[in-house]
């Protein structure tokens, strides 16, 4: 939800948020999980931040400082997955857009995401 239609590296989060959404199957066993995401940015203004929420939890702060991908981790209590329901949550504090530096694409961009793992703690 709030991503651009997904392209062969992966997909671009569309503006300032985004979510995903997912159920897991089985339940955690009373651990919790960990995320990894495989990210990378657009930066045309030095750093970006995104702020991670799961199910309404912040859980994550990201700063970027390049636009090399980079590999996020975030744990996850079973106080965060009621009914083994996930929505993650994307809030990035300023998108950009290829158009600002004189490229054709308009598009506003938040982050792109190539890959996310689940795993049980």
């Amino acid at each position: 939800e709030g991503g651009y239609p997904p392209e062969k590296w992966g997909v671009w989060l569309r503006g300032f948020a985004g979510r995903l959404h997912f159920t897991l199957r089985p339940s955690p066993s009373g651990g919790g999980i960990r995320l990894q995401f495989r990210t990378v940015i657009h930066l045309d203004r030095g750093t970006q931040a995104v702020k991670v929420f799961v199910n309404g939890r912040e859980v994550a702060l990201w700063w970027f400082e390049n636009a090399a991908a980079v590999a996020q981790t975030v744990k996850v209590g079973t106080w965060t997955l009621p009914e083994d329901k996930v929505e993650v949550a994307f809030f990035v504090a300023q998108p950009t857009s290829p158009a600002e530096r004189g490229a054709k694409d308009t598009r506003v961009f938040g982050f792109g995401l190539t890959a996310l793992t689940v795993h049980p703690l």
